[in-house]
């Protein structure tokens, strides 16, 4: 079963793309043409982690088999046994998309025996309800 939010990846990706091709155009590297430096490394290198990014944006959600669970964020892949996963459930979203006390997004999150782990990468809107559907089907037994 893979748990994802295929909107988000796809913006997510979108973003990282569009700021890898003007990485690649030179927008970050005007400065150091301006100022006759010939080292241009960090616009490439720039570019290069975007497309990084972009490519690891179409990865992002949880992916469950009959040993693992892993969740696959923006930065790091965690594999979790899947014996140690109790369930899930929807908890609401915090960070950077939703600033202050708004709670107009929902995330999902790992429940382990001692301890949870969120998943930020797999979020909807509170009101759609879609978060603890997906939930209630991550802790319903497998078919």
């Amino acid at each position: 079963m893979v748990v994802a939010n295929r909107v988000y990846r796809a913006i997510g990706a979108t973003v990282w793309l569009a700021a890898a091709v003007a990485g690649g155009a030179g927008y970050y590297d005007a400065h150091a043409r301006l100022s006759g430096t010939a080292d241009t490394s960090p616009g490439w290198l720039a570019t290069a982690a975007c497309l990084v990014l972009a490519f690891r944006a179409l990865r992002l959600g949880v992916v469950v088999t009959d040993q693992y669970v892993v969740v696959r964020s923006w930065l790091r892949s965690q594999r979790l046994h899947r014996g140690a996963v109790l369930g899930a459930r929807a908890v609401p979203y915090r960070g950077a998309l939703s600033p202050g006390d708004w709670n107009y997004l929902t995330m999902l999150q790992l429940i382990l025996p001692e301890d949870t782990v969120d998943v930020p990468a797999v979020l909807g809107l509170t009101k759609r309800g879609r978060i603890p559907a997906l939930a209630a089907r991550f802790t319903s037994p497998a078919p």
